[in-house]
C-alpha cells in the first residue's frame, strides 16, 4: 500500500520497518501492519476502529445482509424444482462466479488508476462479502485470552460452515415446528397447512448446505492457502504474506498450519466438492428427479446432461486464480497476473469449444463474465507497464 510507507533509510537495521504512516494506522514490517485501534481491510489497508456499539451494529447489519444474500439463493434452487425450467438460480450462480472471480483478479496489487480502482474497491466490497464477515480485528486486537487475530480468523473461517449448518437445521426445524402446530390448531385448513415431512426438511438441509459451501469456498480456500504463504524481507527469516508480524514456520506457526490449515483445505477444499461431485455422478441417470434437484440442483441445473459436472470445472478455475494469488505474490507482479490471466483465458477457450449450458443466454453470459475477468487483468498490465507514459494510460 503506496500509502502505508513514507520511506526507508538505505542500509539502516530499520529497513523492515522504515517510517510507516502511523498518523493513518500503519507499522510494522513494510508498513503491512495496522496499529492497536485499526483494522485490516481490503488491499493490505488500515481503518479506524470505530466506536464498539457501532462495530457491533455494522457486524450485525454485515451478517443479516449475508444471510439474506444466502436465503434468497436458497429459496431459489428449491423454487427452481417446483417451477420446472426456472433459470433464475443459474442467473445467481453465474452473478456469484463473476463477482468472485473479478474479487480475485482486482485483488493483485497492481497500479490501478484512482478511478479504476474505485470502480474495482466497489465490486471488492461486494464480492468480498465473505472477507467482511470475518473483519473483527476491533474486537480481538490486545486480548490476551485469544491467539493472533491470524489464527482467530483461521479457526473462525473453518468453522462458519458448521455455525451456518447448525442455523440452518435449527431455521428448518423451525419452519416445521410451525407447519405442525399450525396443522394441529386447524386440521381443515387447506392444502397450504399440511405438515411438512421430514425427508424433506432433510433435504433442505442438505440444499441449503451446499449453497453455503459454493458461496463460502473461495473465501475459505484463500484463507487457509494463505498460511502457506511466507516471504524473505532479507533478515534471514521468513513472514507471513497476509500478515508480516508472524515468522513463519516457527512452533505456533506451525501449530496452525499443520492443524488448522491443512485440515481445512483437505476437508472444505476438496473433499466437500469432490464428495457432492461423486454424489451427483452416482445420480447421473436421475437428475430430473425432485430430490436430486432439489439437494444438489443448484450445482448442475442450466448445464447439459453431459455436462453436469461442470461446476466443478469453474471450482476448478476458482482454485487456479486463488493458488496464483496466494503463492505467486512474492515472485512478481507482472508474473503473477499474466499466469493469471493464462487460466482465465484457457477457461474463456474451453467454455466456448464446450458451451455447455442449456441455452445461448446463459452460454453467453458466462462468457462475458470471462472476458470482464481477462480485461480486468490485461488493464491491470496495461497500467502496471512503466514504457507508457500517463497520456496514452
Amino acid at each position: 500500500n503506496p500509502d502505508a510507507c513514507l520511506g526507508v533509510t538505505p542500509n539502516s537495521s530499520s529497513d523492515l520497518k522504515g517510517e510507516c504512516n502511523e498518523e493513518d494506522g500503519y507499522t510494522g514490517h513494510l508498513c503491512a501492519e495496522c496499529l492497536e485501534d485499526y483494522s485490516s481491510g481490503i488491499r493490505s489497508t488500515c481503518s479506524k476502529c470505530p466506536e464498539r456499539v457501532l462495530n457491533i451494529l455494522r457486524l450485525t447489519l454485515i451478517f443479516l445482509v449475508i444471510s439474506a444474500a444466502l436465503a434468497l439463493m436458497i429459496k431459489s434452487s428449491l423454487d427452481s424444482t417446483a417451477k420446472g425450467k426456472s433459470y433464475f438460480s443459474v442467473y445467481l450462480r453465474i452473478l456469484t462466479n463473476y463477482l468472485q472471480l473479478v474479487t480475485l483478479a482486482s485483488s493483485f496489487e497492481l497500479k490501478w488508476p484512482s478511478s479504476v480502482k474505485s470502480y474495482l474497491n466497489t465490486q471488492e466490497q461486494v464480492g468480498a462479502f465473505g472477507d467482511q464477515a470475518i473483519s473483527f480485528d476491533c474486537f480481538i486486537k490486545g486480548s490476551s485470552a485469544l491467539p493472533h487475530v491470524v489464527y482467530t480468523k483461521l479457526l473462525f473461517v473453518n468453522l462458519l460452515p458448521v455455525v451456518f449448518f447448525c442455523l440452518i437445521a435449527v431455521v428448518w426445524g423451525l419452519v416445521w415446528m410451525k407447519r405442525r402446530a399450525r396443522v394441529q390448531v386447524n386440521p381443515d385448513s387447506g392444502e397450504n397447512s399440511t405438515p411438512l415431512p421430514l425427508q424433506s426438511i432433510k433435504t433442505g438441509i442438505i440444499a441449503s448446505f451446499v449453497v453455503t459451501l459454493f458461496l463460502f469456498h473461495p473465501l475459505m480456500l484463500k484463507y487457509n492457502f494463505s498460511l502457506f504463504s511466507c516471504r524473505s524481507l532479507g533478515d534471514g527469516n521468513s513472514y507471513l504474506t497476509r500478515d508480516t508480524s508472524i515468522t513463519c514456520w516457527t512452533r505456533s506457526h506451525t501449530l496452525w498450519t499443520l492443524s488448522v490449515a491443512l485440515p481445512g483445505i483437505l476437508i472444505w477444499g476438496i473433499a466437500s466438492p469432490l464428495l457432492a461431485l461423486y454424489t451427483i455422478g452416482r445420480n447421473k441417470d436421475d437428475l430430473e428427479d425432485a430430490e436430486t434437484v432439489a439437494k444438489y440442483g443448484f450445482l448442475y441445473r442450466g448445464f447439459k446432461h453431459r455436462f453436469y459436472y461442470w461446476e466443478s470445472c469453474v471450482l476448478m478455475r476458482k482454485i487456479a486464480i486463488i493458488s496464483v494469488a496466494v503463492f505467486l505474490y512474492q515472485v512478481n507482479r507482472s508474473i503473477q497476473a499474466l499466469v493469471c490471466f493464462a487460466a482465465v483465458f484457457i477457461a474463456y477457450r474451453i467454455h466456448e469449444i464446450a458451451r455447455p449450458y442449456v441455452n445461448h443466454a446463459l452460454n453467453s453470459l458466462e462468457v462475458r463474465s470471462l472476458v470482464v475477468g481477462l480485461v480486468v487483468i490485461y488493464c491491470g498490465l496495461f497500467f502496471l507497464t512503466e514504457e507508457v507514459d500517463y497520456t496514452s494510460q
